[in-house]
C-alpha cells in the first residue's frame, strides 16, 4: 500500500469536485445526446487537467503519472 502525496491529494480532491459538480450533472443527457462536452473540455483545461505530462515551463501542469490515473478514474465515475 502507498500514501498520496500532498500534491496528489489536492489533484484528486479537485477533480472530484469538478466532477462530481460539473461532469455528472449532466453526463446522461450527453449520453442520451450523444454530445460532445467541448465546454468541460475548455474548462479541464483551464484548471491544468489536459497537460498531465507537459513540462510547467512548457504550459502544462508537470503532473506525475498517478496523479493521471487519479484524474482519469475521478472523471470516469462521475461519467
Amino acid at each position: 500500500m502507498f500514501n498520496l502525496n500532498d500534491d496528489q491529494k489536492m489533484i484528486r480532491d479537485t477533480i472530484t469536485d469538478y466532477s462530481n459538480n460539473r461532469i455528472a450533472v449532466n453526463a446522461a443527457q450527453r449520453d442520451s445526446g450523444h454530445t460532445f462536452p467541448a465546454e468541460l473540455i475548455k474548462e479541464l483545461g483551464e484548471l491544468g487537467f489536459m497537460g498531465h505530462f507537459v513540462p510547467q515551463e512548457y504550459g502544462g501542469s508537470g503532473f506525475d503519472y498517478l496523479s493521471y490515473v487519479i484524474s482519469i478514474e475521478e472523471i470516469s465515475k462521475a461519467c
